[in-house]
């Protein structure tokens, strides 16, 4: 596949499956063995997970927490068989997430991540995402204070 049919298809994935919940796309865009490495964002799901079992419970759970998803790309860019993005994932805290009930507030998590493209489908995904903004969003930690002087 061509980069830009690469970009296409990594853009299908956040477009059409993550940002509607249509699991049954994933079959299409997704290699079976799929591998994510990712932060852990709760007990169970992040660190390295394998199969698209495991991308629909990371998704269920966003879906949980975060109501009304919405993934923003950002930037694309694209090499050989890897396409990088940098993008933000914006919802409603509904749901509750290490300990802290649902807030209601509009929360954004701002993310960068690497897709692996392998005969047509989606292979691996590395995922950086900035998780003191996340935390400082969800009233884990107190806001950074602004420095005087």
């Amino acid at each position: 596949m061509s980069v830009e049919e690469n970009k296409a298809l990594v853009r299908r994935l956040n477009d059409e499956v993550f940002n509607t919940g249509n699991v049954a796309l994933m079959h299409e865009l997704m290699m079976e063995d799929y591998v994510a490495h990712s932060p852990a964002v709760a007990e169970g799901i992040g660190s390295t997970t394998q199969g698209l079992q495991a991308v629909e419970q990371e998704m269920a759970f966003f879906r949980t927490v975060f109501s009304d998803v919405h993934i923003v790309i950002e930037d694309m860019l694209g090499e050989g068989d890897n396409v990088a993005v940098r993008g933000f994932t914006r919802g409603r805290h509904t749901g509750e997430i290490y300990g802290v009930r649902p807030s209601g507030n509009q929360v954004t998590l701002s993310w960068s991540a690497i897709y692996r493209i392998a005969n047509g489908k989606i292979a691996e995904r590395w995922l950086n995402s900035d998780d003191l903004n996340s935390y400082q969003q969800l009233g884990l930690i107190p806001p950074q204070q602004q420095r005087t002087g």
